[in-house]
């Protein structure tokens, strides 16, 4: 297996993000929102459920009217109404007009019950992933509440969030949207736009996307990457560094190991202020050494082996 070449000197990481150093944190662009989100007119569809009450005349009430499938709603009296397409406020003149042909000053308020005619798709790694409805005042932060909001996981008593927001998608007519569901679930206008009925959103899975924590720790493990996670957070999750472990020599492995970059981190220096707290990325490997390791290829061979272990080990596990 091929590895990198020895270099009598490694890179040091630097600053979270910093340019140059070889470790800039990878993700994408963020959308840029949208700054027109207008507020379309609600129209009544099939499935939709209405409350009608009499305000003039008797025998006319309904508390649950469904739309049936060709957008009709069947009253006491006055029989099947046709009012899908339109708006609450027409909807009720087309029933008070079909009414009065029994009662002279019949007249009725319609209420939108529940919007079952129009709703969206929130697939993916959600607590309850499926078609939910939209109402007019439903945004997108709203609409992922309803479907339980992101899935988590609660490992050693710690709940790990099992999807990625910042990599999901709002579709609306075959075209993603431009804005960021995370931002969206922050409450940002221009990213929480208003839903509507036939959009799909699809949260992907962190699943796949882990760092492993190796080497002088107490409980080497691989853990669930986020983003922001940091060398010292993955370091504290693993049970903090053994006292044989070299403070000043902590490897982050970056890429597969044959064509891996190899990075030094002093965490010694971490810990009084002297170096930044690096923003790890997904498929790091974290290698804390019990003494200075001249280079990347010696690096490698002791990570190989521990690799292949707890590979094993997972497999097993699941």
């Amino acid at each position: 297996m091929a590895v990198c070449a020895c270099a009598p000197r490694l890179p040091t990481l630097g600053a979270p993000r910093a340019v140059g150093d070889g470790f800039e944190e990878a993700s994408r662009p963020e959308p840029p929102g949208m700054s027109d989100d207008p507020s379309d007119e609600y129209a009544l569809a099939p499935g939709d459920v209405l409350r009608v009450r009499a305000l003039v005349g008797e025998g006319f009430a309904v508390e649950r009217l469904v739309l049936d499938g060709r957008g009709r709603g069947v009253l006491p009296l006055a029989g099947e109404v046709p009012i899908a397409g339109v708006s609450l406020a027409t909807a009720t003149e087309r029933i008070n007009e079909a009414l009065r042909g029994f009662h002279r000053f019949a007249t009725v308020h319609v209420e939108l019950l529940e919007p079952l005619g129009h709703r969206a798709a929130v697939l993916g790694t959600v607590s309850s992933p499926g078609l939910h409805p939209v109402a007019p005042s439903t945004r997108i932060a709203d609409l992922l509440a309803l479907a339980g909001g992101p899935r988590e996981q609660t490992t050693d008593g710690e709940s790990l969030v099992l999807a990625d927001l910042s990599a999901a998608t709002v579709v609306r007519d075959r075209r993603p949207l431009p804005i960021s569901v995370a931002r969206a679930m922050e409450g940002h206008p221009m990213h929480n736009v208003r839903a509507r009925a036939g959009d799909l959103v699809y949260v992907p899975s962190m699943s796949g996307r882990r760092v492993t924590v190796l080497g002088q720790v107490r409980s080497p493990k691989t853990v669930p990457f986020r983003p922001g996670l940091t060398l010292l957070d993955v370091v504290a999750m693993a049970g903090g560094a053994t006292r044989d472990a070299d403070g000043g020599d902590v490897r982050v492995v970056r890429g597969s190991l044959s064509r891996a970059r190899v990075y030094r981190v002093n965490m010694q220096g971490l810990f009084d202020g002297s170096a930044y707290n690096p923003v790890l990325e997904a498929g790091d490997v974290v290698y804390v050494s019990e003494h200075w390791l001249a280079s990347a290829t010696q690096v490698l061979e002791r990570l190989t082996p521990l690799l292949a272990m707890a590979a094993l080990t997972a497999g097993i596990v699941r």
